[in-house]
């Protein structure tokens, strides 16, 4: 976790320099919390990949284009040999093997630096960006390396457009108080939702998860929906605490979760779920794809052979099959992730974009109404169980432990684990089983908040001082009481 007494002495210095070196206090700043978070290492790739687009940008504008699109492969080649290698390097082993017996092809095993995925998505969507004339080159290096290497979101994201962040560090950040009053009440939240939630319920996911052949039924399915909650306090908390800092500093990024279990489909659970990734590849991979001259040519032809509708469909499938793959690959080099994480979703969301005027014909034939409450319910259910799925890849080691464990969840002969109460003592005591239910149902008393309001401080914000303070005070009377487990990394950094 970032070293929250280094960020408070950060922030102070922040505010109390002059204006004029406000920019390269953050960029020093920026490289101090580097080291911190991944070493020496770290800062030599991140900094040799943004100096990369800020000349590579700089010269595109001068219409010396090749030396843009040398840049752009230089720092995309950083991505694919350190995280994606090895993948391509297995497969040919395997193919090898296959045919001979053995293979002579030995994997790399390159130890990626720390946030190469997040930061260098970034990087490349500021250069994108300036093909594309969304934005003028920065002539700025100071300020240019304060969007490309700004700590908060660098391990975790969210993803952030230049046009939406870098343009923050061309006039000065004053001192606010609510500002950095409220910046500190959603790291307190992020932390609430790390320790209390995320760090509580790991126990349970790892020893189910760790040991699923001794498990089946019921219990393979609590396992998945309490890996499902892990992964989303982990991942959301982290992004609470990047934007309470970014908050407290006068600098506003993105959101990048609202309530995304509360969605009805798998589509609407990506518009709330990692919102800035969803946005990344529409922008950068989906639509450029579908307006490519390899799209246009099939469309064509198909249209001529099989008519308008098949024409559309096959180019959304194609264009949905090249997005998740993308997807899914970008959260790793295995097939786990390209299934889990990529396929599934690209396949639940074609069946449903495909068959969903024939719903509609239906229900309007038998006269359903699709805004019942008990409709809509059922069907928040049913794509929590979609993703469910996608996680248990997530989550297994590999995809044959993966569908060994989904079999395994389909062998529900275990219901007295519910009834005696065994089932939701795995891994924990009951003081821990208390705090872990007052915790979860304030998280999701918050989410139902987020999908009415947004942000939900501005539901809390009405009530008294005293409910206000009282809320606050349990989330640190929970952080303390979750302060003997151990802290564990966050999820998404391994990305």
């Amino acid at each position: 976790m970032i070293n929250f007494v280094l960020l408070l002495a950060f922030i102070v210095i922040y505010y109390l320099v002059p204006k004029s070196v406000q920019n390269l206090t953050v960029f020093i700043g920026n490289m101090v919390f580097c080291y911190i978070m991944g070493g020496f290492r770290m800062i030599v790739f991140l900094l040799l990949a943004s100096i990369l687009a800020y000349v590579g940008a700089r010269f595109y504008k001068k219409n010396w284009h090749f030396i843009f699109v040398i840049g752009f492969i230089v720092i995309l080649s950083f991505l694919f040999v350190f995280k994606y290698v090895d993948f391509f390097l297995g497969i040919g082993q395997g193919i090898q093997i296959l045919f001979s017996g053995s293979s002579s092809i030995k994997l790399l095993q390159l130890m990626a630096p720390v946030g190469i995925s997040f930061y260098t998505l970034t990087i490349l969507s500021y250069l994108l960006e300036v093909k594309y004339g969304l934005v003028e080159p920065e002539t700025n290096l100071i300020k240019f390396l304060c969007f490309s290497t700004y700590f908060p979101q660098l391990l975790s994201g969210p993803f952030s457009r230049y046009k939406e962040l870098g343009t923050q560090f061309d006039v000065p950040r004053e001192l606010y108080e609510q500002n950095v009053y409220d910046g500190f009440k959603r790291i307190l939240w992020g932390y609430f939702k790390k320790k209390v939630i995320a760090d509580r319920i790991s126990i349970v996911v790892a020893e189910i998860f760790g040991n699923y052949q001794n498990y089946q039924g019921i219990t393979l399915i609590y396992g998945a929906v309490c890996f499902a909650i892990q992964l989303y306090a982990d991942f959301s908390g982290y992004t609470d605490i990047v934007l309470g800092i970014s908050q407290a500093l006068g600098i506003t990024l993105s959101e990048n979760f609202k309530a995304p279990f509360m969605a009805r489909s798998v589509a609407e659970y990506w518009r709330r779920w990692h919102i800035t990734l969803g946005a990344w590849v529409k922008d950068y991979i989906y639509y450029p794809f579908l307006r490519s001259r390899f799209i246009k040519n099939i469309s064509k032809k198909t249209k001529r052979k099989f008519g308008k509708k098949f024409s559309k469909n096959l180019s959304l499938i194609l264009a949905m099959l090249v997005t998740w793959v993308s997807v899914g690959f970008w959260h790793g080099g295995a097939w786990k992730y390209i299934i889990g994480s990529g396929l599934l979703h690209g396949f639940f969301i074609c069946f449903s974009e495909l068959t969903k005027d024939y719903w509609a014909m239906l229900y309007k034939k038998i006269g359903f109404n699709t805004e019942n409450p008990v409709y809509i319910w059922f069907q928040r259910i049913r794509t929590f169980v979609l993703i469910c799925i996608g996680f248990v890849f997530f989550r297994s080691v590999d995809v044959p432990s993966s569908l060994d464990y989904l079999k395994r969840m389909i062998m529900i002969n275990d219901f007295s684990m519910i009834s005696d109460g065994s089932l939701f003592m795995i891994g924990t005591n009951m003081a821990g089983l208390i705090i872990f239910a007052l915790a979860l149902i304030m998280l999701i008393v918050s989410d139902n908040l987020t999908y009415r309001y947004d942000d939900p401080r501005v539901w809390l914000n009405n009530k008294s001082v005293i409910f206000r303070y009282a809320f606050y005070w349990a989330l640190v009377v929970m952080i303390v009481l979750s302060l003997n487990l151990s802290t564990e990394e966050f999820l998404y950094m391994q990305f």
